[in-house]
C-alpha cells in the first residue's frame, strides 16, 4: 500500500437474500481487490439480526486478522481508510431470491 491518498469504502446500497451466497469472497479478498483495481465489489454477511419491536436489521462485518493486519499496515504508511455511506441512509431491497421465497410462502406464484 503504497498509495497515501485516502481508500474511502462507501456503502451504496444493501440487499436481503434468502438464500446463502455459494461461494462468497472473503472481506479480506474484496478488501485486497479493492485496493488493487479501485472497482466497486460487494460484500456479504451471515450476521444479521432483526429486531422485531422496533423493526430494524443489524449486520456485522467483522475483520479478520488479516484485514485487520492490513487497515494497520495503511495507517503505518500513512494512508487513512474510511468507509461511509452514499447519503443519510442507504436503500435497502430484497434480492430476486428472497421475493421468490416470500411469493412461495403467501402461496403466490
Amino acid at each position: 500500500m503504497d498509495n497515501k491518498e485516502p481508500l474511502i469504502i462507501e456503502l451504496t446500497d444493501a440487499r436481503i437474500h434468502a438464500d446463502l451466497p455459494r461461494k462468497p469472497k472473503s472481506w479480506y479478498s474484496v478488501f485486497k481487490n479493492i485496493l488493487r483495481t479501485s472497482k466497486s465489489e460487494r460484500i456479504y454477511t451471515k450476521d444479521v439480526s432483526a429486531g422485531k419491536e422496533d423493526m430494524t436489521i443489524d449486520a456485522c462485518f467483522p475483520l479478520s486478522p488479516e484485514l485487520a493486519h492490513e487497515v494497520d499496515e495503511a495507517k503505518k504508511a500513512g494512508r487513512e481508510i474510511k468507509v461511509v455511506l452514499s447519503g443519510k441512509e442507504i436503500p435497502l431491497s430484497a434480492g430476486p431470491d428472497t421475493v421468490k421465497y416470500i411469493e412461495k410462502q403467501s402461496g403466490r406464484k
